[in-house]
């Protein structure tokens, strides 16, 4: 931590002075100490807790999954809040990493219906959310079939290869 403080403050005051030095800055400014040390805080912690190795890097930046012996998921599957309809980042993430593990092929694009009391309400929103699904992966060289499974837990998408 110390050490991290230390470079800290030594690129603060570098930055300053070489800004004077250059003629982009007419004055002198003293560096933030508090910011600093958060920020020299919040890297030491970054740096510790996400180590990674090299080849988990890449395949994270092909958007692969990092599975031992070059296994990949057969199934991912997908839970919505009650009545939401749009796919979180979080999501786009994971339905991005499935697809490029597969070839392009047909995927399965099973959706439970709703937790609404509303049955209609309950089916429209499993619908809706089963094309957005659709949607995302075709644009992905994929395509699709869709089915609606009251088999599965309410607010689920479970997407598979097709059979």
């Amino acid at each position: 931590m110390m050490s991290a403080l230390i470079r800290a403050i030594r690129f603060a005051a570098l930055t300053s002075t070489v800004a004077l030095a250059s003629g982009c800055a007419t004055t002198l400014q003293t560096p933030d100490l508090n910011l600093i040390t958060r920020q020299a805080a919040d890297a030491e912690q970054s740096s510790q807790a996400g180590a990674i190795s090299i080849s988990e890097m890449l395949s994270r930046a092909r958007g692969q999954s990092a599975q031992p012996n070059g296994q990949t998921e057969k199934t991912l599957e997908l839970r919505f809040t009650s009545r939401s309809l749009e796919l979180t980042a979080s999501q786009q993430d994971a339905l991005n990493r499935y697809a490029n593990t597969r070839p392009s092929q047909t995927l399965q694009v099973d959706c439970a219906p709703s937790a609404t009391s509303d049955p209609v309400t309950a089916a429209s929103v499993a619908v809706s959310r089963c094309i957005k699904v659709s949607r995302f992966l075709e644009k992905r060289t994929h395509t699709t079939a869709i089915s609606l499974q009251p088999t599965l837990e309410p607010d689920q998408i479970r997407v598979s290869e097709s059979e």
